[in-house]
């Protein structure tokens, strides 16, 4: 019987200590929106992601526009920065169509700060260029709450042409692109469900200065079908969202994402870029 009793107490060990090693290293609290009163709620979202979920992630996408099928490639990662960790969004132009758009590319970064208080991340530098054959246009956008301060510098071919800088009002706290897709699939703005919509305050730019997020019903996502193509699933949350026109160049800022529940987009439509028409990306498969 003693001999029972001590195997039973050393698996039970084993277990917790299987547990303990299976423990998320670094975790949050959830939003305020989301506690155990809503449980409910909860059950039909997409469940919440540790930051670990996300770290060393890399997505590849192929990338289409016009008549033109695979033009060009784009990535995003997310990794760790010194204490910090940092987000990159690039797209180019390659092959062919590479050589008439004199190897069009875009770079997107933001440097991060993790705030466990709030269970969000804050945006201290966010960079943005454009490549267009030997020419580049950068805009360094710099976060300083400390002082309430943001700061810009623009430059053309390494010239500045701008540098300009304005009070950050107090309790704001402003998002870039990729800030706010980070926290958004952190659960950092509530449930991530079906029917929901919700505001985020961009870094000011020319014109709007507020993404709209707009998750939208199944019914939605079925009757857009067309723009995912072949492949399409039902289960996929379908999302429809509005950014400054500056930061694609686009004529709309519209941008129409579909997710599965890893919270990674499998495809997204950049409606009316400038010069190229809708601009579809599809992710490539691993």
């Amino acid at each position: 019987m003693s001999l029972f009793h001590g195997r039973r107490k050393f698996l039970f060990r084993l277990a917790l200590l299987f547990a303990w090693m299976c423990k998320p290293r670094v975790a949050f609290s959830l939003p305020h929106s989301v506690t155990s009163e809503n449980k409910g709620e909860q059950e039909e979202s997409f469940p919440f992601k540790t930051i670990d979920y996300f770290l060393n992630e890399k997505a590849e996408y192929d990338m289409s526009f016009l008549w033109f099928k695979k033009a060009a490639v784009g990535s995003f990662r997310f990794l760790r920065e010194g204490s910090g960790y940092k987000a990159i969004l690039e797209a180019e132009t390659k092959g062919f169509v590479g050589f008439f758009t004199s190897y069009r590319k875009h770079v997107y970064v933001t440097h991060l700060t993790f705030l466990p208080e709030s269970g969000k991340f804050r945006s201290n530098l966010f960079e943005r260029y454009v490549v267009i054959k030997t020419k580049e246009e950068r805009t360094n956008t710099k976060l300083d709450y400390e002082k309430r301060v943001m700061s810009w510098v623009k430059s053309k071919n390494g010239k500045v042409f701008e540098e300009k800088s304005k009070p950050i009002p107090e309790e704001m706290v402003y998002e870039d692109i990729l800030s706010a897709f980070i926290n958004f699939r952190m659960g950092a703005y509530g449930p991530i469900k079906r029917e929901r919509k919700f505001k985020v305050h961009n870094i000011p730019t020319k014109g709007q200065s507020i993404i709209d997020v707009n998750i939208t019903s199944r019914e939605e996502a079925d009757g857009d079908k067309k723009l995912f193509g072949k492949g399409y699933d039902e289960n996929l949350l379908y999302m429809k969202i509005k950014v400054p026109r500056e930061i694609f160049k686009s004529k709309t800022g519209e941008v129409s994402l579909w997710i599965d529940d890893r919270l990674i987009p499998l495809k997204g439509v950049v409606k009316d870029y400038i010069g190229f028409g809708d601009i579809q990306a599809s992710l490539i498969n691993e």
